[in-house]
């Protein structure tokens, strides 16, 4: 039995649309959702950097504990 690439991805196709999962070929932005990730990533390091270089009265004029500096700059103070 010969199957091509284009056999077997529409095959996968069918199956995920069957499956209700995610088609193969309806992921047209996942770079650019990568992408994006990936630099709201780089700036919470650039702004965690930046914080961790601050002294400490500054941090507690902000109302910050270095402590705190990690988990505020990745999840946000609630």
């Amino acid at each position: 039995m010969n199957i091509d690439a284009a056999s077997l991805t529409k095959q996968l196709n069918a199956h995920a649309l069957a499956t209700r999962s995610n088609r193969v070929e309806a992921r047209p932005g996942l770079l650019q959702a990568w992408f994006a990730r990936w630099r709201l990533w780089q700036r919470m390091r650039r702004d965690e950097a930046w914080l961790r270089r601050q002294p400490d009265y500054l941090l507690r004029d902000i109302g910050l504990e270095r402590n705190e500096i990690t988990t505020i700059v990745r999840q946000g103070r609630f």
